[in-house]
């Protein structure tokens, strides 16, 4: 018999903190066995685009639901977040991928330690609005400004407001 030798994988999880990024998959995981019995599962993924590995690739997380259309279940809390609504019955009833796939989001991520190494969790998840670009400019010279625009001059903030002006 052959002999051959299998690589150990060097498992870095992604860096604990605030990050931002894109779902990139919503994958159906069908049936799956669990402590509490067999659940049907999807598996959401993400590829931060605020942390990157040595070799300069993003990280990627997931983090996996039951499939459920219960609106005390982390599926639907998620669907909601990202809708910024409420969903009623029968939209909870119905999931389409296009409600998640390329969200750009925020993330929290922790980590979980055991006797088989350390694990990234993700612990929150919420809609970013912002285009990609937005993120990573630079603040804007004067001589960037589009035409017509008033650029950004450091000191140029308006006054605060005293107790009289305020709204409430």
């Amino acid at each position: 018999m052959a002999k051959h030798v299998i690589p150990q994988n060097e498992y870095t999880p992604c860096p604990e903190g605030q990050h931002r990024g894109v779902i990139c998959d919503v994958e159906d995981l069908g049936m799956v066995e669990t402590q509490f019995g067999d659940k049907h599962k999807f598996a959401v993924k993400i590829e931060s685009h605020s942390a990157k590995m040595d070799d300069g690739k993003p990280y990627s997380v997931q983090v996996r639901y039951n499939r459920s259309s219960s609106p005390k279940s982390n599926f639907v809390k998620l669907r909601q977040t990202m809708a910024g609504k409420q969903l009623s019955r029968d939209q909870r009833a119905e999931y389409d991928d296009d409600e998640l796939l390329n969200r750009r989001v925020g993330f929290v991520v922790t980590h979980n330690t055991n006797d088989t190494g350390t694990w990234a969790n993700v612990d929150q998840i919420w809609p970013l609005d912002d285009p990609p670009e937005q993120a990573a400019l630079p603040p804007q010279s004067p001589e960037d400004a589009p035409e017509g625009a008033e650029p950004d001059v450091p000191g140029d903030e308006p006054p605060p407001l005293d107790d009289q002006e305020l709204p409430f």
